[in-house]
């Protein structure tokens, strides 16, 4: 049970057994004058402070959240940095600010473009293939901050690990554009679940 509930709890039962003793009348005049005022005064004033700590802790655990979230996306902009750069084209129109590859799905749908009308480097595919062999441990190692989001970060921050792992194993060019347009839809789908 939670902080909040379990102190709920026991001050509803303080106020209760209060209350109940005034009405059975085993109280006396003095006490009743004087005391019962002010102890459900003071249960209600708990009741009031234990309302405002959970709330705190609830923006401290949703920023806390969106802190791990950005991070974890950003550590993907890796990716999409390399492959930003490695797109070979008369009409590309490369990302120039880094910020909308790291934290943004129209950077994602503006690549997503770019790869389906563009070639890609063969530079570019080896240093994508050498850097998510480098990356798949790190990747794996991230899927527990993952899991602390929700189980569907989890489930998108495995996805996108499988693709790496495919990336890492690539052996034909051919199967690059798919793994990659793949990756940024997982990528996109993670960025969509919010908080």
């Amino acid at each position: 049970m939670s902080f909040k509930l379990i102190s709920t709890l026991i001050f509803s039962v303080l106020l209760a057994i209060i209350i109940t003793l005034m009405w059975l009348g085993l109280s006396q005049q003095d006490f009743a004058e004087n005391m019962v005022p002010e102890l459900i005064g003071f249960c209600l004033e708990g009741i009031f402070f234990i309302g405002l700590l959970s709330i705190w802790q609830q923006r401290r655990e949703r920023r806390n959240k969106r802190s791990l979230a950005k991070s974890l996306r950003s550590f993907l902009g890796v990716f999409l940095k390399e492959i930003n750069s490695g797109i070979i084209c008369n009409s590309f129109s490369p990302i120039d600010n880094p910020k909308e590859l790291e934290q943004s799905t129209t950077g994602i749908d503006k690549l997503k473009l770019n790869i389906n009308n563009c070639s890609i480097s063969d530079s570019s595919i080896e240093a994508l293939h050498s850097l998510s062999q480098h990356e798949i441990s790190s990747l794996v190692n991230l899927l527990p901050v993952a899991a602390e989001l929700s189980p569907a970060h989890m489930i998108r921050w495995n996805d996108i690990l499988n693709q790496v792992k495919k990336l890492a194993a690539l052996q034909k060019r051919e199967d690059i554009r798919q793994l990659l347009l793949d990756l940024l839809d997982n990528i996109k789908r993670f960025d969509e679940l919010g908080l």
